[in-house]
């Protein structure tokens, strides 16, 4: 039998606030239930205390986690892409890559990393920009990428 603070639990529940949402307000579009499952700050999937979700140890593995080759070739395309501007409009100032859910930074340290390594002119010119919902994976991010902080060419986050 459930004692009164694992009933207290199950009401404030995510399913129980989005049904209490639902019957106060109406039907909610797949954007806003989705929102929730993935991000409400205390139940969504990325925002909930426990082990990371990504990861060897996680519940998946993103290709940038699996292998260095990943961002490597897209460095390289970032790098013939960053040529073809260079060509078409003279040589630009800078130029920014925006990644779009980042996680842990996995990609954008690798893309970083080998410009920085292999295409130093394209690396001095990128400026990385990262839109990351999780408060928690997206300190992740900053401490992965902390090193390419300097002179403002490293990440902005969102």
């Amino acid at each position: 039998m459930a004692n009164a603070d694992q009933v207290e639990i199950k009401h404030d529940s995510l399913a129980a606030r989005l049904r209490t949402r639902i019957e106060r307000d109406g039907p909610i579009t797949f954007h806003d239930w989705m929102q929730a499952a993935l991000y409400d700050e205390r139940d969504g999937y990325y925002c909930r205390s426990g082990p990371s979700r990504q990861g060897r140890t996680g519940d998946y593995r993103t290709a940038p986690e699996t292998s260095p080759l990943f961002a490597a070739t897209f460095a390289w395309y970032f790098s013939k892409l960053f040529a073809e501007l260079v060509f078409e409009l003279g040589s630009p100032p800078a130029w920014t890559i925006f990644e779009a859910g980042a996680g842990g930074g996995e990609f954008a340290y690798g893309i970083l990393n080998n410009l920085r390594a292999d295409y130093p002119e394209v690396f001095l010119a990128t400026s990385y920009v990262i839109d990351e919902a999780s408060p928690a994976t997206r300190r992740r991010a900053e401490e992965r990428l902390s090193e390419f902080s300097e002179r403002n060419r490293g990440c902005l986050f969102f």
